[in-house]
């Protein structure tokens, strides 16, 4: 937190331009380690009708407000931004940040492996749209603000501001979390072919192994590769990880990579790697993700800032969560600091608000 502290009590509730959703406690948690400066629910003033927790602080140069979800999915994100607006009706621009199941590649056939970093140019509805008898249409895109969109355009076609962007994420990896202690070891990373299903394999369940490859077991969903004997033969070889099991003490290729694009929005928790890639392939989407859809619902923009936690197939767990939520957390403060532009909103407080009662 910050050394030097600007207020004896929070901003008035219209100060605050930036707003955080993330849908999982742990996510919250990560976003939360990043403020410079803090100030917890019982410190704000809510509206009334207002049923979300917040915490709310600066990162670097935005006063920020970090809005805690009780659950996935698009019908509670576009809840808890509708409740946002009655206690904070000047935010500007809102962020999704927490954790995704990614591609394999992105469209740039670049690798992307767990822990990277996926930044949306604009979120596509994949499981909602319109059936015709020649094919489904999935339903409309969601952008960011005009704002944002400008800076997006240029960070997906500039190395440079790319690079920028990357260095200015580990920095916070490293001054917040410790780089990669939290990080589980290159070969924890593992993609199967897609159509290589989550099943037992040896043997001994019934339904598993009759002739139907389709087949598998409840019991099957709640255990792990390793007890299931998920076999390594059908593991997809990459380039970029090869090369990272080959030099591990090469620390800058253990850090996340980030990749700007589609990031497809929907209610299904995609579990399948035959579904994964089809969707994919038709929607030109390199991710996928469960809130970002409702809450431009309420608010009308925007950006998806989510770590790649699971292959979204089958075999997905949870080792890589935790990880991947430290490293959209770390970029989303990069990502804040970037746009800020300028004079710091602490140097600005200082000249706009003071004096003003209850703001020292």
């Amino acid at each position: 937190m910050a050394d030097d502290p600007l207020f004896d009590a929070p901003p008035q509730n219209d100060q605050f331009e930036t707003a955080i959703l993330c849908a999982l406690g742990f996510e919250s948690s990560a976003v939360e380690q990043l403020f410079d400066e803090v100030w917890y629910d019982d410190q704000i003033k809510k509206h009334p009708k207002d049923r979300n927790t917040y915490t709310t602080g600066s990162i670097d140069e935005r006063l920020v407000v970090l809005a805690w979800m009780h659950g996935i999915g698009k019908a509670k994100a576009a809840s808890v931004a509708g409740d946002l607006r009655f206690s904070f009706d000047n935010i500007k621009h809102i962020f999704v940040v927490g954790v995704c199941g990614g591609l394999p590649k992105s469209t740039e056939d670049q690798d992307i492996l767990l822990g990277d970093i996926i930044i949306s140019t604009h979120l596509q509805k994949y499981d909602e749209g319109k059936q015709y008898p020649t094919g489904y249409l999935a339903g409309g895109k969601c952008n960011p603000d005009r704002e944002t969109l400008p800076f997006l355009t240029k960070l997906k076609e500039s190395s440079h501001t790319q690079e920028r962007l990357l260095t200015l994420c580990v920095k916070n990896l490293k001054d917040k979390f410790g780089g990669n202690k939290h990080r589980p070891g290159p070969q924890d990373d593992r993609l199967y072919q897609s159509q290589y299903l989550h099943k037992h394999y040896d043997k001994s369940c019934q339904v598993c192994n009759i002739s139907s490859p389709d087949s598998v077991c409840d019991a099957a969903r709640t255990l792990n590769c390793d007890e299931l004997q998920c076999g390594n033969s059908h593991l997809v070889e990459r380039k970029r990880l090869r090369s990272i099991l080959k030099t591990p003490s090469d620390e800058g290729k253990k850090y996340p990579i980030i990749h700007i694009g589609a990031i497809g929005s929907g209610d299904t928790v995609m579990k399948s790697g035959n579904h994964r890639d089809r969707v994919a392939k038709q929607e030109q989407v390199i991710a996928f993700e469960m809130e970002g859809a409702g809450v431009y619902e309420q608010i009308g923009s925007v950006v998806v800032i989510k770590a790649v936690c699971d292959y979204a197939d089958s075999h997905k767990n949870k080792q890589w969560q935790r990880y991947a939520a430290m490293t959209a957390a770390a970029c989303t403060k990069a990502f804040l600091l970037m746009r800020s532009g300028g004079q710091s909103w602490r140097a600005r407080a200082r000249e706009i608000l003071h004096p003003v009662s209850g703001f020292g």
